[in-house]
């Protein structure tokens, strides 16, 4: 090769040519990708209610499976659902943070050195009509991890209805208790 096509001005000028093609193509994928990777996290939240519920079945579509999961948003402390809030808007992360929708804990109340816990919390009703079983299952957002808990509340089948509103119960009321994590 001859000296002139070896220069520190020609390299540096390879070099930052080729940094930009490579970003423009990063960013053009990533750009592109960013719906099919949103899609993919609500299909693996979904999943891994199904999962946290034992509802999870491989041979099925996680979309099939989760057509009978009602997400609600409940109040932690009283136990009753809120309507004026919309479950797939709220966040439960951003609720945690905001000193006017959490609350502080103190020292015994916060074993998982957490510091605040939200008020409010996204929870995940099946009904399976055939057994009257209302399971819930929530997300806990206190961890990196995201373990998720899942309880079974069993009621005997009324004329009016099936749940725990008909039968005056609280919907924390559990009978059984399954943890993940």
């Amino acid at each position: 090769m001859s000296a002139n096509n070896e220069t520190l001005s020609r390299v540096l000028t390879v070099a930052l040519g080729l940094c930009i093609v490579c970003s423009v193509v990063v960013s053009t994928a990533a750009v592109a990708l960013k719906p099919q990777q949103e899609a993919n996290k609500a299909r693996d939240l979904k999943r891994n209610i199904l999962m946290a519920g034992g509802l999870y079945d491989p041979e099925r579509s996680v979309e099939e499976q989760f057509v009978s999961i009602q997400p609600r948003v409940v109040d932690i402390d009283t136990g009753v659902f809120v309507d004026d809030v919309d479950p797939a808007l709220f966040d439960q992360r951003k609720s945690a943070k905001d000193p006017a929708q959490s609350r502080t804990l103190s020292g015994a109340e916060d074993r998982a050195k957490i510091l605040r816990r939200e008020n409010r919390a996204v929870v995940y009703l099946v009904k399976e009509l055939k057994f009257c079983v209302v399971r819930i299952v929530r997300s806990c957002i206190s961890s990196m991890t995201r373990p998720v808990h899942s309880t079974e509340l069993f009621f005997p089948f009324a004329a009016t209805g099936c749940g725990p509103h008909s039968m005056g119960l609280s919907p924390w009321s559990p009978t059984r208790t399954r943890s993940w994590g």
